[in-house]
């Protein structure tokens, strides 16, 4: 099977400020997703004795919202943290075992390190905070799939930048 996947757009609106006579700088983050180009997934079959399947998703667009801070630990060493709010595209109708997305609360912690001149590092840690997905869902079958799902998720990352 093959298909197409829309990537949807997206427009963000960002500032970023140095808090005057201060080791200290904050910033924040509006963002908007076009998740509506992401109404269906047609699955297209790489024979032709295969029928081809359709995923309705009926997404909708959505706002993320987020704020954070730096702090500069000394020279070599800057801590960030922040915190995000990313509301589902994902109508409750609509979610399903395949995709149990529901809102969810970020919060991030990490921070870069110089080792030298020309080589960074930089870590991050984030934890996702789901919140409960309801499902009440019916398929084409006459069925019906209720329940709720209880999801979290964990993200390390760690990044060297070399400049030369």
């Amino acid at each position: 099977m093959k298909a197409d996947l829309p990537i949807p757009d997206t427009a963000s609106i960002s500032v970023f400020h140095d808090v005057p006579n201060s080791k200290w700088a904050v910033m924040a983050d509006l963002s908007w997703t076009r998740w509506e180009v992401f109404d269906r997934l047609v699955l297209t079959p790489e024979e032709p004795t295969t029928s081809t399947g359709v995923i309705n998703t009926f997404w909708d667009n959505k706002f993320r919202v987020s704020t954070g801070a730096t702090y500069d630990w000394s020279s070599d060493l800057q801590l960030r943290g922040g915190v995000a709010f990313d509301d589902s595209p994902i109508k409750t109708v609509f979610r399903g075992a395949g995709v149990p997305d529901s809102d969810r609360i970020i919060v991030a912690i990490g921070g870069g390190y110089a080792l030298r001149e020309n080589l960074d590092i930089d870590f991050s840690y984030q934890h996702f905070f789901f919140k409960e997905g309801r499902v009440i869902n019916r398929v084409a079958t006459a069925s019906r799939l209720i329940g709720a799902f209880d999801v979290s998720a964990d993200w390390f990352a760690l990044g060297v930048t070399l400049r030369f």
